[in-house]
């Protein structure tokens, strides 16, 4: 049995699935996920796709299939099922960026097989053990995408938090004061009160270039 690709019916559904799953285990938020087709036509999830999805716990609720639209060629991350559905996926956003329908520079097409190493194939027409084995596939791939795609942009963010420390501060240069190699030191003894100002004024100046410091962690 045939039908035209990516109808958004049986791979991509449960890779949604799976995504949402996999983000919600490891309280990763603010990440939406969905999934679209090129030739959809607002059809349920395939049976055998929303059966093994419930064998595993997971289900789609109210889930229609759909086609990529203007909005979704402009997501974040595109991820292509195949490496066809890639090449097609860039043809539309090149055709769109003609017309000037869609920026320029996109680049967020990706195929599940250039991310993860293999290709999953569609498992439309056959039985449940073709389908357990695409689930199979699609699970093993999840923490591949997680890694390229969630998990740098999270640590990069908690590393320029712990790695913006005073120490970034230009160190304060000791020693005499400019011009002072030659002066004779002046013999008279400093009276305690300008003393005490000129403790205070250091722990003045000590204290700004923290809050300058405090400043520059947290802007970077």
């Amino acid at each position: 049995m045939s039908r035209p690709p990516a109808c958004n019916t049986c791979r991509s559904p449960m890779a949604e699935a799976l995504l949402k799953s996999e983000l919600k285990r490891l309280h990763i938020e603010n990440i939406d996920v969905c999934s679209a087709g090129l030739k959809a036509s607002g059809k349920a999830v395939n049976a055998y796709a929303s059966k093994t999805l419930l064998n595993k716990g997971l289900e789609l609720n109210n889930f229609n299939s759909r086609n990529v639209d203007e909005s979704l060629l402009c997501a974040d991350i595109l991820i292509a099922m195949t490496e066809e559905i890639k090449r097609k996926l860039l043809e539309i956003q090149s055709y769109g960026q003609k017309l000037g329908k869609l920026p320029e520079n996109l680049k967020n097409v990706y195929s599940f097989q250039e991310i993860v190493g293999y290709e999953v194939p569609d498992p439309y027409g056959q039985g449940d053990a073709e389908y357990h084995r695409a689930f199979e596939q699609l699970e093993g791939g999840m923490s591949a995408i997680i890694e390229k795609f969630v998990v740098p942009k999270e640590e990069k963010a908690t590393t320029e938090r712990n790695t913006q420390t005073p120490s970034t501060a230009t160190p304060k240069k000791r020693g005499r004061p400019r011009g002072s190699k030659n002066k004779k030191p002046y013999e008279r003894k400093t009276p305690s009160k300008p003393k005490t100002a000129q403790k205070q004024k250091t722990n003045q100046s000590t204290e700004k270039k923290e809050k300058i410091i405090y400043i520059q962690e947290r802007i970077l």
